[in-house]
């Protein structure tokens, strides 16, 4: 095979009138024109073959081929989360309890969670009614919670109903810190969580109401498993590289897949390409694997070429989207890294006034966002291959490595601890300050990933937490501000917080006022700061109260909070967070009395 150089692509600064610099998420064009065959005077992405292709089916080769050379890596891989983020349940692959384990939820309401030969059912029964029940055709993740996908098998839909036909995310998933079934919505709750009471019980997804219809062909495919990359070209959210502008030819493309799957050359049916995949066919692997980093890999194992960063096809070209963040494809090129990882790590989520996320799955969104995107990669902390420490524990050292591999003048914990204005004997670092821990996981409270300065006018003119005062819980929001103009000369203006939002209450405890929020996930943050925090104890009779939170999935991490300031499980038996209200209330109070007299 000719082994000529030609360029495929250029890189090209395209300067948007007007456009604000931290404005990053710009919808991305799609088109054609005899023009973008002329290179264009600028740093160059260059192929080995004009050939080339990397997205699409007949590109993509497999794990098994990768780790023939790859043997390392595909080790690693072998049981890394990414690998059984979907998965076909079987008896190695299914976690929660499906041993005839029955759940009484109420008086004559039960759900029963079963196998019959090789199946996996969710049984629902009410007195009176005709059983609702479910099948389960994949799981979905294995490292701290599982949901399950599939259709319903018995219920009072008619015959026909999407239900019985469409694979959808189940209601119901297991928790493997709580060892126990929950409703979904007890995993990752809403912004206004509000706790909805029918005769003094709350309302139960799945149980007392179906909820939101989720198709699994519409949601949880597309981040979950390896498909080829020309199925997600048009699609914004989960193209990645959104610092890359991708421009291409729709014709060729559509005729090379029209063999495998239906595509007009149009934007709309591009667009709608992800949602009509069919898992049974078009996936490479179920689960992530390698090729879903490393794109199509038949050009590197089959030919010898070089692997390559990016999609690649003689039908597209990749141009950079930002002077200051210019895309190369390289391997060590900051927009290169992120972009891979952002085909799945941008989901749309809520976010706090600065712009982070509230919740996970939104990484590469939150680092773009932040004050040093221009020069970190995601592999500077995360070795794709290798699982990652569990979430919520001390910062592993290479965390801060990558920190002061740029910030030289702080790569000694003396001068880190002058920059600080902490003691190294107080174990504050960086990412306590830069990268506080804001954001709902899905077994703690971790840390965002959008590194920006400990306190912000946004987040402090609505009420919100900031990395300062998630340790300091005692001390007001005010002394904070003034601690960081005293400190590090920067001046936050909180004259402009809204009256409502002003004057006592940036003077009160600023822990106290996040217990107190209106917002689920500020009183969330304020519940797991003060149970990593040497106050927290001392506060227990406060935070006991976090159990009887409207929000379920606030008592779920209000469980949490208390077990780990007590040192020991609270079993449902203690403490049972989809009891009643008044319920709960006197299962806190017993528990409040049990906890004074072992003091």
């Amino acid at each position: 095979m000719s082994r000529r150089r030609v360029v495929i692509g250029a890189v090209v600064v395209v300067l948007l009138a007007g456009a604000a610099v931290g404005v990053y998420f710009a919808d991305q064009e799609w088109g054609y024109s005899e023009s973008w065959k002329t290179p264009m005077i600028a740093t160059t992405i260059e192929v080995v073959d004009k050939n080339y292709s990397n997205i699409l089916p007949d590109d993509y080769v497999g794990p098994a081929t990768c780790g023939e050379c790859h043997a390392k890596q595909f080790k690693h891989w072998s049981s890394h989360p990414h690998r059984f983020m979907n998965q076909l349940p079987t008896r190695v692959s299914v976690k929660g309890d499906f041993s005839n384990h029955v759940w009484q939820v109420r008086k004559g309401i039960t759900v029963t969670f079963s196998t019959q030969g090789d199946d996996y059912l969710m049984t629902v029964q009410h007195p009176g009614k005709p059983r609702t029940q479910y099948k389960v055709t994949r799981t979905v993740g294995s490292r701290y919670v599982q949901f399950y996908i599939g259709v319903q098998t018995e219920g009072p839909e008619p015959e026909g109903h999407r239900v019985y036909t469409t694979e959808h995310k189940l209601p119901f998933g297991y928790w493997f810190r709580m060892k126990r079934w929950l409703p979904v919505d007890y995993f990752d709750g809403d912004d206004d969580d509000d706790e909805s009471l029918r005769n003094g019980h709350p309302v139960l997804r799945g149980i007392d109401r179906k909820g939101s219809f989720m198709a699994y062909a519409d949601h949880c495919l597309h981040c979950h498993n390896t498909y080829p990359h020309a199925y997600r070209l048009l699609s914004d959210n989960i193209r990645g590289f959104p610092d890359a502008k991708i421009d291409g030819d729709r014709r060729p493309l559509s005729a090379l897949l029209s063999g495998i799957v239906s595509v007009k050359p149009n934007e709309e049916s591009f667009r709608s390409l992800p949602h009509r995949l069919d898992p049974n066919k078009h996936l490479v692997t179920l689960g992530i694997s390698c090729e879903s980093c490393h794109m199509g890999g038949r050009e590197h194992s089959r030919n010898e070429q070089p692997i390559y960063f990016f999609p690649v096809s003689p039908h597209i070209r990749l141009s950079s989207l930002r002077e200051e963040k210019p895309f190369t494809g390289e391997r060590h090129n900051p927009a290169t890294s992120q972009g891979i990882c952002a085909q799945c790590h941008r989901a749309s989520v809520p976010l706090y006034p600065n712009g982070a996320s509230m919740r996970n799955s939104r990484e590469a969104g939150d680092m773009r966002s932040g004050a040093c995107a221009s020069q970190i990669r995601c592999i500077n902390c995360h070795d794709p291959h290798l699982t990652s420490p569990p979430s919520g524990g001390p910062t592993p050292e290479h965390y801060l490595k990558a920190c002061v591999s740029c910030h030289e003048e702080y790569s000694t914990k003396e001068k880190a601890a002058a920059h600080a204005r902490h003691s190294p004997k107080t174990g504050v670092d960086c990412l306590d300050c830069h990268m506080p821990r804001i954001n709902q996981g899905l077994n703690e409270v971790v840390r965002t990933h959008r590194i920006s300065s400990p306190i912000e006018k946004s987040m402090v003119s609505a009420g919100y937490v900031n990395a300062c005062n998630l340790c300091h819980l005692d001390k007001s929001v005010n002394w904070a501000v003034e601690e960081v103009k005293r400190g590090w000369g920067r001046e936050i203006l909180p004259s402009t917080v809204k009256k409502a939002k002003s004057g006592e209450r940036l003077d009160q405890p600023a822990g106290k006022v996040w217990l107190a929020s209106s917002h689920a996930l500020t009183r969330l943050a304020a519940t797991q700061g003060y149970a990593r925090s040497p106050l927290g104890k001392a506060n227990l009779p406060k935070l006991l109260l976090s159990l009887n939170d409207i929000s379920p999935t606030n008592r779920a991490y209000g469980v949490f909070a208390i077990e780990r300031l007590i040192g020991r499980p609270v079993p449902s038996t203690e403490f049972d967070i989809v009891a009643p209200p008044r319920q709960r209330a006197l299962q806190i109070d017993r528990l409040r009395e049990k906890l004074r007299k072992k003091r």
